[in-house]
């Protein structure tokens, strides 16, 4: 005899599974799903982490081509005054990077990068922080539900200072947050956008910018070029499934009322709890007919759990600060990987403040640029420059001098390509 109850496919949660060379573990969770679930078009929105040094808030190097910019563009600015550059405007190369990573973000910086952030929430028009879009394109329209900066924190054994940056949107687009990291558990087509973003918002910062400039961003009909910052600092924290899980839970209610129904015709009461744990028959019940006893075994069978990452949420916090933060940490710690990336995006930096004021780059700024042409060696730096790529991105001495190796490209095509290619396979830059 068929049931009118509907009938329900399968699906996984694949819920969380992390491993690692030094310790195995395994948290998952295998749940059935409704019929034709597929996984990503379920998941309507996602967090995502991005983990970044403090020492990124350092302003431009006084009399640097990117502080000269700023001045240019707005006559109080004076990154003399700063804290940092008061005290070690002497340093160069390891010395200088070595002081830059002790560095602590004043509260003001902080408060004013945060402001900035702020501008993301809501629904905009998203095309200047992503390729392949127009202005005009309606698919460009996304909406951030929140972001929340963590208070700075210096980690067990390190003397860097970090925070955490938290991205809860509905979607996201191509380079709008960072790139595809190899901590993420799928590729998925849109988690690319949130580079720009933190990008943005540190430049911003770095140039005293009223937050709400950032606004321009959306409403300019002009494509502003902004550096994609390094991939290394983020993680995908969650894929939420809200509108399935409430679904879900208004589906279960409607068979645990049937359920209900059923015990209650066969003597079990009004409640519909049996005698008996679990809704089973005792011994003294009055038995169930076989029509409803195959009603009562479908409802139950249809019950299904809520697709959560919360029972691991213990785990997952527990090893990503184990073994993913501490990953990134290392990294960073020999490999300079953020310092390397503020100092390969100055003409990308000073194009962006121009461009997102709607004015031209001053006319000495672009007499400079013109003039900073690759050398044959970074000052402060052992690593050779191929002079044969030039144009955007193009490698300039003058904001801090330790870099050990030098960004040259930083088109929208293309990515931020580095000289050093063990460097960039581990950056995961190009995504």
């Amino acid at each position: 005899m068929k049931s009118s109850l509907p009938k329900f496919g399968f699906g996984i949660l694949f819920g969380h599974r992390i491993r690692s060379t030094r310790e195995r573990r395994s948290g998952y969770n295998v749940v059935t799903c409704g019929p034709n679930f597929i996984l990503f078009r379920s998941c309507d929105s996602r967090r995502y982490n991005y983990f970044l040094p403090t020492y990124l808030f350092i302003p431009p190097a006084p009399g640097s081509l990117v502080a000269t910019a700023y001045a240019s563009l707005d006559s109080s600015y004076d990154t003399a005054s700063h804290t940092f550059w008061k005290e070690n405007s002497q340093l160069v190369g390891a010395d200088l990077l070595a002081a830059r990573r002790v560095y602590h973000v004043d509260t003001e910086t902080l408060t004013r990068f945060k402001t900035t952030l702020s501008e993301f929430v809501g629904t905009h028009n998203y095309w200047n922080l992503t390729i392949g879009r127009e202005h005009h394109d309606p698919s460009s329209m996304r909406m951030i539900k929140s972001i929340e900066v963590t208070e700075p924190v210096v980690y067990e054994g390190g003397e860097t200072e970090w925070i955490s940056v938290v991205f809860w949107g509905q979607s996201f687009m191509l380079h709008q947050i960072v790139g595809f990291l190899p901590y993420q558990a799928e590729h998925l087509s849109d988690n690319r956008q949130q580079r720009k973003m933190v990008s943005l918002a540190l430049l911003l910062t770095h140039s005293n910018a009223d937050p709400t400039l950032l606004r321009n961003v959306y409403t300019t009909k002009t494509r502003l070029h902004i550096p994609k910052a390094p991939a290394l600092g983020l993680l995908l924290e969650e894929p939420l499934f809200e509108s399935y899980n409430r679904k879900l839970s208004a589906a279960n209610a409607a068979f645990e009322e049937q359920i209900a129904s059923i015990n209650a015709k066969a003597g079990k009461g009004l409640t519909g709890t049996s005698s008996s744990s679990d809704n089973i028959p005792s011994a003294v019940d009055p038995p169930l007919d076989a029509r409803s006893t195959e009603k009562l075994n479908l409802a139950r069978s249809a019950i299904r759990p809520l697709l959560s990452f919360a029972p691991f949420e213990t785990q997952i916090e527990e090893f990503k600060q184990k073994h993913i933060y501490a990953d990134m940490r290392s990294k960073e710690e020999k490999e300079g990987m953020f310092d390397k990336w503020t100092a390969g995006i100055e003409q990308g930096e000073i194009e962006l403040a121009a461009g997102i004021r709607g004015v031209p780059v001053p006319k000495e700024v672009k007499r400079l640029l013109n003039q900073q042409q690759p050398g044959p060696e970074r000052e402060g730096s052992g690593t050779k420059v191929n002079s044969q790529k030039a144009g955007r991105g193009n490698a300039f001495a003058g904001r801090h001098s330790n870099a050990s190796t030098v960004l040259l490209v930083d088109s929208e095509d293309e990515g931020l390509g580095f000289l050093d290619s063990k460097t960039l396979r581990s950056a995961e830059m190009e995504g």
